[in-house]
């Protein structure tokens, strides 16, 4: 009777921090992608802004930006980077390129 009991209370707990760590887990999403992407097509034009560069690309239509300095020319390019949610829009930020 006694291991029975135990094992219902535990049973009771387990239910509970599982439903606890979903709804956690549903609610705390990640800001960034944790999975690396690679995008091909032509850098038009680079613009760069104290701390950050920004890259128009092609035939992407978002917004591509680095925090890092990049010495990227204008041309065909396969960029690797992860995507981030900025201000409810989607940035894919640049990680390397060749």
């Amino acid at each position: 009777m006694r291991i029975v009991m135990k094992r219902k209370v535990l049973l009771i707990i387990s239910l509970f921090l599982s439903l606890a760590g979903l709804t956690a887990i549903f609610f705390l999403k990640p800001d960034v992608s944790p999975q690396s992407l690679q995008l091909s097509g032509t850098v038009k034009y680079v613009s760069e802004k104290e701390k950050v560069t920004f890259i128009s690309f092609v035939p992407d239509n978002m917004t591509v930006v680095s925090f890092e300095k990049l010495d990227i020319e204008p041309g065909k390019h396969t960029l690797t980077g992860r995507l981030q949610q900025y201000k409810g829009r989607v940035e894919f930020i640049v990680e390397s390129y060749d």
